[in-house]
């Protein structure tokens, strides 16, 4: 599947921001795509979700009932924005 750009949201858990995802790039499923997939057998409940930051090289499968893929998620972005603010501080100094 092809990217998808949602707005940030915070989230206690994994399969709390897998469900969401599914609601919000799944909004448009295919009927067709859900019915080969259930005649293939294919469980049609999402168990995960690839997050990947524009801005940088980190990208990670969030799986529900892993709650610490979603806590590398954060710590990534808290790291992300720490280093941010850090360069716009040095820029300022300059």
């Amino acid at each position: 599947m092809a990217p998808v750009w949602v707005d940030y949201q915070s989230f206690d858990s994994a399969a709390a921001f897998v469900d969401a995802m599914a609601s919000e790039c799944l909004a448009e499923w295919d009927p067709s795509a859900q019915l080969n997939s259930e005649i293939m057998g294919v469980p049609s409940n999402v168990l995960a979700a690839s997050v990947r930051f524009g801005w940088s090289d980190f990208y990670i499968r969030v799986r529900v009932g892993r709650d610490q893929d979603w806590e590398r998620v954060i710590k990534e972005l808290v790291q992300s924005w720490e280093n941010k603010n850090r360069d716009t501080d040095r820029l300022k100094l300059k």
